[in-house]
């Protein structure tokens, strides 16, 4: 991508992959475990509604989110997590923006550290149920409220 040398197609390629690996890489069971196929193997129900763990957090608490409290608008959700960033998560964004490493491998070491960290948060939040007890392949969830009350912004 900043390599000017370039043509303009390899360059949009380049971001195109960029912006998907940041995206995926910012889904938390994205860096799941193998062994439940990133939360895909784990079954429950949310608020009365079967779903799988990597659903529940692709789409499904989000979705919830949009709809009852922005009027099924997203760009009001939009809008709210554009304000709570600038206000409540302030302090975090030099975190957030910190690479690392500044030698040529950066990208692998930024990279690296935000699955690391999403490995961490899978284990301490995602894979907890309301009662903080781990989930598993075994046994199917039932969550509501305190699971989407604690883990949604």
């Amino acid at each position: 991508l900043a390599d000017a040398q370039q043509d303009d197609i390899q360059r949009q390629e380049a971001l195109k992959f960029i912006i998907h690996f940041i995206g995926d890489a910012h889904q938390p069971l994205h860096a799941g475990f193998q062994g439940d196929r990133g939360g895909n193997s784990i079954r429950g129900r949310f608020f009365g509604k079967e779903t799988n763990l990597h659903s529940l957090w692709d789409t499904v608490m989000i979705e919830r989110r949009i709809s009852q409290d922005f009027h099924s608008q997203p760009l009001l959700y939009l809008d709210y997590l554009l304000d709570q960033m600038k206000t409540r998560y302030a302090q975090n964004i030099s975190d957030w923006t910190h690479c690392p490493s500044t030698d040529e491998s950066r990208f692998l070491a930024c990279s690296t550290s935000w699955i690391v960290e999403d490995a961490q948060f899978n284990c301490d939040i995602v894979y907890r149920d309301e009662n903080n007890q781990p989930m598993s392949v075994s046994k199917e969830f039932n969550l509501g409220q305190t699971y989407y009350n604690t883990r949604m912004v």
